[in-house]
Parts: structure tokens; C-alpha cells; sequence
């Protein structure tokens, strides 16, 4: 199984050949150590503000109930199963005596961990072994995900789970019924997976099995949508406001990066450039969401016609998730682990560089924002030209990924073109 391993990495020779046999044989150790040290970074910090957010909407659903909340908080945009999740981990943190903040972190610790161990049937299934060793080894020191489920306290490892599980079932089990409830307790965590609902009902094999993918999502969100349909007409009125018409913050990030920098480049001596890169930016940071939906569509469109039929559900919900990154109009840190567990389900390699150059970056931005350090502490807010370095490189690296997996004719390919 080994020298399989080895072979879908031609040229590999001496300090690499003897170094990849390393990892092979103590991946789980590797990996192992990587859960470790989330675990050490989630018991010594408190995160970042979205954290003390997290405490804030549950303190606010305490007093003023889960709809009013919608109203009273503008920046409460999530499902409402989240508000009430937060609320309960709050009432169990002032029973029993712990931080919110640990309690509310080790959901997405707990997903995360779920992930990999995931990972590691997925490539097991296929009879390679030494690629889930690789796999676990790889995805317990993948620095995006590590930093964002051990530090950052939010929800996006969960629905990072989720999907993940959602593909597994519809690619691996052929049990769409199934992908799709867990497809849509994944959207009751966040909006985000909207992005590759349609890839993946494109995977479909038949009319049956999508109306069955269909179906679990249908019912998986009857909970979202009965809580929706009970609140009052101003309630239900703030909630479609702070949900569907949240727009993330537009960064030193991708496109948005570009332009900044066209503008930078351009304003001493071209100003009418200068005036329509900003117009471009403007209509960017208010189309840029549905133009992403748009392109996800015609991706759904066009593996239903099987002009993409060489990728299978991971690697379509991989590059779903890339395009998400490359033309995000906006940018959250939160963001940076979300196509992590679905490349190192189809492309090791990919997955740990994308992984290695997101963390870097996000790390940057963390340490830059450290308010304190016992618990860590940091407090964002809009980040300096500065990290536009850092950033630029992140964006290049997922959008090489994005444009290999975009021409893929064949599968699988692990770990190579």
C-alpha cells in the first residue's frame, strides 16, 4: 500500500521519499498532535469579538426572547437554531461554572475533529490506507482549521462537518435522502453551503434520487422555517434583513484587493481610471454575492450536462467552495477553512497548501489584533493594507487550486494532477 502511495508521486526521491514514508507510518500520531495543540489553543483563549458576540446575542435572548433579537440586534444574522444553541450553552456555562467561551468553542472543536476522522474513512473506503494517514496527518496541522476551531469562536466547523458528511453520503453510500437532511441541518448553521446545494443535487444520478436530496433538505429545514413563520411581522421583518441581506466586510481580500490596489496605483496619475475602478468595486461589493450564486449555478448546469462530469461530489463541492474564496465580494477570517476538509477528501496536496497559506494569514491578522494574552484575546476590525502581501498569496494559492480542479477530466487524482 505504500509504494501505491508513493506512486501517484512521480520524481519523489531520497529526504522526500524517506520523509512522505515517515508521515505515512505516524500520521496518526501527527494528526494527533495537530488535536492536541487545538486543544491547547481553545483552553488558553477566549477567541476573537465574535465570540463575545456569541455571549451578547445569548444574553439578549435571555431577556428579550429569540425573535425580538433579530430587532434589537442588527448583527444577529444567523439561523435561529444558532441563537438558541448559544442561549442554552450560556444558561449550562452559569450553572455549572465555565467559560462561555470554552463551552461555545467546542462545538466547532468537537466538528473539526469529526472532519478528519471522516477523512480518514472516506480514503480508507477506497482501499488507500497510507492516503488517510496522509489525510489525518495533513488536516490535524491544517492551520486554517486549526486556528479558526480551536481560537476563533464561531460556528462555520460545523456546517464545514456537515457538508462534508452530506457528500459523503450522497457520493460514497448513494443515499441522497440522507445527504440532504444533513445538507440542511448544515444551512441551519449558516446560509453559506447555499453555494453548493445545486452542485451537488447535480450529482444526482437520476430524477429519483433528487427529489429524495431534495426531500431531506425540505425536511431538514422545517425547524428553520416553522420558528421563522412564529415570530411577529416586525420580528420576521428584521430577521429577513439581517439574514439574506447581510454583506460581508470588504477587505484587503481577492478581487476587492485588486481593485484597492488599481486605485492606490492609478490615483496620482490616472483619475478618471481611478473613478471607474471604484465604480467597478462598488458594483462588485453589491452584485459580487449574486454573481457567485450565478457562477455556482452554471457549474450545477453544467455537471448536470456532464461537460464536468469527471469530478465527483467532493471535488464539485471543493471547487464550489474555491470559487466562493476567489470572488467573495466580502471577507470574514471565519471563512478561510471552509473548502479545507472537501480538498483533503479529493486533494491532499491541495488541501495542505490551500490550508498552510490561509493559516498564515489569518494568523497574522489574529496576533495583530491580540488585545490580551491571558486568556488570548484579539479584537478585530478592518485590517491595514499591510497584510496585503500575505493575503494576495493566500488568494493566488486557492485560486491555483480552483483553476486545477476547473479543468479536471478524470478521477480520481489524490494527491496530483
Amino acid at each position: 500500500m505504500f509504494s501505491r502511495s508513493l506512486n501517484v508521486l512521480p520524481g519523489t526521491r531520497g529526504a522526500r521519499r524517506r520523509l512522505l514514508s515517515l508521515i505515512i507510518t505516524y500520521g496518526y500520531w501527527i494528526g494527533g498532535l495537530g488535536f492536541v495543540a487545538r486543544g491547547v489553543l481553545w483552553f488558553l483563549s477566549e477567541g476573537t469579538n465574535d465570540i463575545r458576540t456569541w455571549q451578547r446575542f445569548a444574553n439578549t435572548i435571555r431577556i428579550y426572547g429569540l425573535g425580538a433579537t433579530y430587532t434589537y440586534d442588527p448583527l444577529f444574522n444567523h439561523p435561529p437554531l444558532m441563537g438558541m444553541l448559544a442561549h442554552a450553552t450560556s444558561l449550562g456555562a452559569v450553572r455549572y461554572g465555565f467559560r462561555f467561551a470554552l463551552a461555545f468553542k467546542l462545538y466547532g472543536m468537537l466538528a473539526d475533529f469529526g472532519s478528519a476522522l471522516l477523512l480518514v474513512h472516506i480514503w480508507r473506503r477506497r482501499g488507500l490506507r497510507d492516503h488517510a494517514a496522509l489525510a489525518f496527518a495533513g488536516y490535524g496541522w491544517a492551520l486554517s482549521t486549526l486556528l479558526v476551531s480551536g481560537y476563533h469562536g464561531n460556528t462555520d466547523p460545523v456546517y464545514w462537518f456537515l457538508v462534508l458528511c452530506s457528500v459523503y453520503f450522497l457520493q460514497d453510500r448513494r443515499a441522497p435522502f440522507a445527504a440532504g437532511l444533513i445538507m440542511g441541518a448544515a444551512l441551519e448553521v449558516k446560509l453559506i453551503p447555499m453555494l453548493v446545494v445545486l452542485p451537488l443535487a447535480a450529482c444526482c444520478r437520476d430524477w429519483k434520487s433528487l427529489v429524495r436530496y431534495g426531500v431531506g433538505i425540505g425536511i431538514a429545514l422545517i425547524p428553520f422555517a416553522w420558528i421563522v413563520l412564529n415570530l411577529s411581522a416586525v420580528d420576521r421583518a428584521s430577521f429577513a434583513r439581517n439574514v439574506f441581506g447581510y454583506t460581508s466586510y470588504r477587505e484587503f481580500w481577492g478581487l476587492e484587493l485588486v481593485l484597492k490596489a488599481l486605485v492606490a496605483a492609478s490615483a496620482t496619475s490616472l483619475p478618471t481610471v481611478t473613478r471607474y475602478v471604484e465604480i467597478t468595486g462598488a458594483l462588485w461589493g453589491e452584485l459580487g454575492s449574486k454573481i457567485l450564486l450565478a457562477v455556482t449555478t452554471w457549474l450545477a448546469a453544467a455537471h448536470a450536462l456532464r461537460r464536468y462530469s469527471g469530478l465527483d461530489a467532493y471535488a464539485i463541492a471543493a471547487l464550489s467552495f474555491c470559487l466562493f474564496l476567489v470572488l467573495a465580494s466580502g471577507f470574514g477570517v471565519q471563512y478561510m477553512g471552509a473548502v479545507a476538509p472537501l480538498l483533503f477528501a479529493c486533494r491532499i496536496r491541495e488541501g495542505f497548501a490551500v490550508a498552510t497559506s490561509s493559516g498564515v494569514f489569518i494568523a497574522l491578522i489574529y496576533a495583530s489584533f491580540v488585545q490580551t494574552w491571558s486568556p488570548v484575546f484579539s479584537q478585530h476590525s478592518y485590517f491595514s493594507a499591510a497584510f496585503a502581501v500575505p493575503s494576495f498569496i493566500a488568494w493566488c494559492v486557492i485560486l491555483r487550486a480552483t483553476t486545477r480542479l476547473w479543468r479536471t477530466r478524470n478521477w480520481p487524482l489524490p494527491l496530483h494532477d
